[in-house]
């Protein structure tokens, strides 16, 4: 008989990354320093609205693996940042550049527009162990001011991670490396080690006060998918499991004024009913972040010590998949947050989270 057939080469997805919050699962931080005009250099060279950035490396503690997929980005080199940036004002985008603390500008990186925004890349990646305490790299985009002047605020679409706020969103690239040794990059295109890029939002003037600022290990609520979706009498019923368990520190009595659920903006007209802990919630409500998805709003005063139950239910035929289908780089999952307070009555918002559902396996 013939030989049998090789054996297929599995599909490499180079663009496969981990993808959590950066706030609190990489080093890397970027914050907005200011804007300024810059004036024309001959007839070459446009009148310009310069936005400047500063990247540092912030201290390790408060840094935690990725908790939603095997991985660690800590100390990811950095390859690269996008910035969203709303598709009228990409080809406005006059020059990226990129200088140390000391003012001398980079060698090595270039720019171009990807699908998101604008993207730089270093030619040689940028390791966590480089910049030292009170060491940073300042970036400045420069937009063709007479396609935009406001130096208070960047063209980018409402941000995915803080709707309604002075905020754009963006994007770290890099890749994960071994324990302790932030030098030894663990790549192997993406096949089994998956890369590093992390989400993260820089605020513009006027910077509002931090939320979302918990990591899910700290929490004593944590909200997991319960089926992929239940047909009963023509409807859909989604479970989700509030579950609860005992943590130590400042959030050990948190109370969650509000759940915001992130999923497929096109179902939203499909929801008939939501309902926690076994009582309808009447007054959640639908907010729109971006073209394709919108987050559901379910107001409370949750602090129950008891595993609990979120139901959503949805009319017509519909499953798990399509209602959390956030692309997260290799799967699907509905973000989700809990807007909550360190103790009843505070409002303070000390114990904000952000995770994810998955709800197509990574």
């Amino acid at each position: 008989p013939p030989p049998p057939p090789p054996t297929p080469n599995i599909p490499v997805t180079p663009c496969d990354c981990l993808s959590p919050f950066a706030a609190n699962f990489t080093r890397w931080q970027l914050s907005f320093e200011g804007a300024r005009y810059a004036p024309a250099e001959g007839w070459l060279t446009p009148e310009r609205t310069i936005y400047v950035y500063k990247l540092q490396v912030r201290e390790n503690s408060g840094c935690y693996s990725v908790n939603f997929r095997r991985g660690n980005c800590c100390n990811q080199t950095l390859d690269g940042i996008s910035l969203a940036t709303l598709d009228a004002y990409k080809q406005a985008v006059y020059d990226i550049n990129a200088y140390n603390w000391k003012g001398q500008k980079l060698p090595d990186y270039t720019w171009n527009n990807d699908t998101h925004g604008v993207r730089m890349d270093f030619k040689t990646p940028i390791y966590s162990d480089t910049l030292k305490k009170g060491e940073w790299i300042r970036i400045e985009v420069g937009i063709n001011k007479a396609n935009w002047d406001d130096l208070n605020k960047y063209p980018c679409p409402t941000s995915y991670q803080v709707a309604g706020e002075n905020a754009c969103d963006f994007w770290y690239h890099g890749k994960q490396t071994k324990p302790g040794k932030p030098r030894d990059v663990m790549w192997d295109g993406g096949r089994d080690i998956a890369g590093c890029c992390p989400e993260g939002v820089v605020y513009y003037n006027p910077a509002p006060k931090p939320v979302f600022n918990v990591n899910p290990s700290d929490s004593r609520y944590t909200l997991i998918a319960a089926n992929k979706g239940e047909l009963s009498n023509g409807n859909t019923i989604l479970k989700f499991d509030i579950k609860h368990k005992v943590v130590k520190g400042a959030c050990a009595d948190m109370v969650v004024d509000a759940f915001q659920l992130y999923f497929e903006d096109q179902l939203q007209d499909a929801i008939t009913q939501v309902t926690l802990g076994g009582a309808d919630v009447t007054a959640s409500k639908v907010i729109k972040y971006q073209d394709a998805y919108a987050y559901l709003e379910i107001p409370a005063s949750y602090s129950s010590v008891q595993d609990s139950q979120l139901i959503i239910t949805l009319a017509g035929s519909h499953d798990l998949e399509g209602f959390c289908s956030t692309p997260h780089k290799g799967g699907r999952a509905c973000a989700y947050r809990l807007v909550a307070s360190s103790v009843p009555g505070a409002n303070d918002e000390k114990c904000c989270v952000s995770s994810h559902i998955v709800s197509k396996p990574f």
